[in-house]
């Protein structure tokens, strides 16, 4: 009780050769003794755990195949930049990308998107004759996806590079049931190299707070398919209704689904 005086420690002790080989994995290097380590107990293993834990904290691949979902009405300008931002694989698997076009009035809106698409060959556009209510068509994109993490992605948003991989790594990080993003918001017809004009940073597990703030998150999310079928997706009640992802987002967290 009271205080605490730390010695240094000589350079040959516990503490010199727990910093030397750290520092080794850091540069990229095989602490001295390092293959030798296992044959020793007590406190000459501490080599041997430091390299067990650079292993283990390497990001481990991506488990499951990506779907992104895009509902879009007469922003193509957005919408290629939009589509721009998701890359066409994560780690060797192919990322599948649904498009649906909410009865935007110009002719030919199938070929318009696949122009904005460039070449993209898992590139699904669904058109609709007439307009329905963004959670509904959501929804459908949801039913059309044939993976089992599905992320989503409004049309005047993008995703910042390397965006669509820390959301897929997140969702499998911690078994979460949808993960969220912060957002950069930015103003303009366009988000390439737009200023931000402030960052919305969302709590995740809010429970209250969330209840009664737009604190759970936006409708760009990482979402597990089946679960988030077993919720009903985004909350429909028939019609059109602002903030469909701060609703939804509380229903699941009422659910007890887990936001990460």
């Amino acid at each position: 009780p009271g205080s605490i005086m730390l010695s240094p420690h000589p350079p040959g002790g516990l503490a010199g050769r727990i910093e030397e080989a750290i520092r080794a994995r850091l540069k990229g290097e095989e602490p001295e003794g390092a293959r030798n380590c296992g044959a020793h107990q007590g406190l000459d293993a501490w080599p041997a755990l430091v390299l067990s834990l650079q292993t283990t904290t390497r990001p481990r691949p991506i488990g499951e195949a990506v779907t992104v979902c895009i509902v879009h009405f007469n922003r193509l300008t957005l919408l290629r930049e939009a589509l721009a931002s998701i890359p066409h694989q994560l780690e060797g698997q192919p990322i599948e990308v649904i498009v649906i076009d909410n009865a935007s009035p110009f002719p030919d809106i199938e070929q318009e998107i696949g122009k904005a698409a460039g070449h993209r060959p898992h590139l699904r556009v669904l058109t609709l004759a007439k307009p329905i209510s963004s959670a509904a068509a959501y929804n459908r994109c949801l039913a059309a996806a044939t993976n089992s993490t599905v992320m989503f992605l409004d049309d005047d948003n993008a995703f910042l590079p390397g965006g669509v991989l820390r959301l897929a790594r997140a969702l499998d990080a911690d078994n979460w049931d949808i993960v969220v993003s912060s957002l950069d918001v930015f103003d303009g017809d366009s988000a390439t190299n737009a200023p931000s004009a402030g960052r919305l940073i969302f709590l995740g597990l809010a429970h209250s707070a969330g209840l009664f703030f737009n604190a759970f998150g936006d409708t760009a999310m990482a979402v597990r398919r089946d679960r988030f079928l077993e919720l009903g997706g985004f909350h429909d009640p028939g019609h059109a209704y602002p903030s469909l992802d701060w609703v939804t987002l509380a229903k699941a967290q009422a659910q007890g689904f887990r936001i990460g």
